[in-house]
């Protein structure tokens, strides 16, 4: 918040006590606790991500280190697969989330100024 508006903040108090700036209260307080909520929910998806794709490097070395039989190969494609299709879409929420909230967060900085 800039210092201009928490002066206009101030001065809106002064005139019309916590009824004047009730608006600009929920206002922020709606945003800190978005910000809240989100950076949980990303940094656990982050972390999920890594975990997923430690495993999916992991598993995907031990299979071009190793020739399966026909019935196996067949069982770990489809699971290799899954497993990359998992990594690709979690890591591409991510980012989208991310992006998402860089945009709310440069507007709310917008407005606070």
């Amino acid at each position: 918040m800039s210092n201009g508006k928490l002066q206009a903040i101030t001065e809106k108090y002064k005139q019309g006590g916590f009824t004047a700036i009730r608006d600009d209260i929920e206002t922020f307080t709606h945003t800190m606790i978005i910000f809240q909520q989100t950076d949980f929910t990303l940094t656990l998806c982050k972390r999920a991500f890594e975990t997923l794709n430690t495993l999916f490097n992991n598993a995907n070395q031990r299979r071009m280190d190793s020739a399966d039989y026909a019935e196996a190969a067949e069982i770990n494609d489809c699971l290799f697969s899954t497993l990359e299709a998992s990594v690709t879409a979690l890591n591409s929420a991510i980012e989208e989330s991310t992006s998402k909230l860089e945009a709310l967060r440069k507007q709310i900085m917008n407005d606070l100024r």
